[in-house]
């Protein structure tokens, strides 16, 4: 599976495992990821691929709008895992 942009994934390592975050940008050998909570649009997180497994879900461009849209797009997507 591709990490296009708006694509949801679950990190796998580091401070936020088994949180789901959606790709904002790949940045050749890392991938930006951001989940508009904990690590905000504006200062996505850089994380290396091998530790993130992405879903099947791919939210629209409108949804990476905002913060505020990209965290009720992925709580809407996976909200059970919203209390991790």
């Amino acid at each position: 599976m591709d990490f296009e942009r708006g694509r949801i994934v679950r990190s796998t390592a580091g401070r936020d495992k088994g949180l789901y975050l959606a790709v904002v940008a790949d940045a050749g050998n890392r991938i930006l990821v951001a989940d508009g909570r904990r690590r905000p649009l504006s200062a996505p997180k850089a994380k290396n691929p091998a530790h993130l497994a992405p879903t099947r879900r791919v939210i629209g461009e409108e949804q990476l709008g905002s913060d505020k849209l990209l965290s009720a797009a992925i709580a809407a997507a996976f909200p059970a895992a919203q209390g991790i």
